[in-house]
């Protein structure tokens, strides 16, 4: 590895040839059967840059990934820098993801390692999604539901329905003076990402 960013391998001096993703240059790395692949700049901070424990996340001054200029990299702790810029905001873990990703009460979403956002897409219908990777494989969800996951209280009593394919409802049953009463919740998340909440009470 050198510091101009050219990495070769040990035994036979072969170059890697760096390949880019979202404009920052990666190398596939074989140790033994495993595969990995690599930021080349992450490569070239840890063998040359020194860092204090606990800053282990690499942070571009520049923004360019590609200039390898060590004066450009510097190390940092991103969860808390990510803490510190959320303050007064509430933001959670989206549950099954094992702190892949977090989503705020407006319906942002960003990863949880570093706080980068992740888009969401609309459908024709104005239903707003997200692609979001578990295992390798990414699937859509509805934004509304990840939302409504975080904003009301566990219980195993909640039913969830699908009542439009703009709005989300949690049926949640509960007992009022011995009469089954149903509470349903209504979420949306429209263009402008505000939450909406419009609530009932009927008979069940």
């Amino acid at each position: 590895m050198s510091r101009e960013g050219v990495v070769r391998v040990a035994k036979t001096k072969q170059v890697l040839t760096p390949r880019e993703i979202f404009g920052v240059p990666y190398v596939k790395i074989t140790y033994g059967s495993r595969t990995f692949t690599l930021k080349v700049a992450y490569m070239i901070a840890s063998t040359y840059l020194p860092y204090e424990r606990g800053m282990q996340d690499l942070k571009c001054i520049d923004g360019n990934w590609s200039n390898y200029d060590l004066s450009n990299f510097e190390w940092y702790n991103a969860r808390e820098e990510i803490e510190k810029n959320s303050e007064g905001e509430n933001w959670k873990p989206i549950k099954g993801f094992n702190r892949q990703y977090e989503i705020c009460e407006d319906g942002r979403i960003r990863r949880y390692s570093d706080g980068e956002a992740v888009s969401s897409y609309q459908k024709t219908d104005g239903t707003l999604l997200v692609k979001l990777w578990k295992k390798s494989r990414a699937s859509s969800y509805v934004v509304a539901k990840l939302v409504a996951d975080i904003s009301l209280t566990a219980n195993p009593s909640i039913t969830f329905v699908i009542r439009t394919e703009t709005k989300v409802m949690y049926i949640i049953q509960t007992s009022l003076g011995g009469a089954r009463r149903g509470k349903s919740i209504t979420l949306s998340i429209g263009k402008s990402r505000s939450l909406l909440m419009n609530m009932t009470q009927t008979e069940t």
